[in-house]
């Protein structure tokens, strides 16, 4: 068993960090409508690098944000990366 249990349990502050980095994506907020689901995924993704030892919130958000990224078929983008590419779309087709 390791000694180092520093994130075996998930303080305040960690709680806090996670939610701003879930915000940062657009999974949280008052703009986010996001599949609850979706959303869980994306939190537990988060906790497990957080308790892996990738405890810096801009670090979590590049990873959360790579996982969107690498997979082809869309399924782990963030809703950041969903509305960024729709006005990328819109922007190409014409715009207004």
């Amino acid at each position: 068993m390791s000694s180092d249990n520093r994130h075996e349990f998930l303080t305040s502050t960690d709680l806090q960090m996670l939610e701003r980095v879930l915000k940062r994506a657009g999974f949280r907020g008052t703009e986010a409508t996001v599949d609850p689901n979706k959303m869980g995924k994306a939190a537990r993704f988060l906790i497990d690098h957080f308790r892996n030892g990738n405890d810096s919130e801009d670090s979590l958000t590049d990873v959360l944000e790579k996982r969107g990224f690498e997979t082809g078929s869309g399924k782990h983008r963030t809703p950041k990366q969903e509305k960024s590419e729709a006005i990328d779309r819109w922007v190409d087709e014409g715009g207004s």
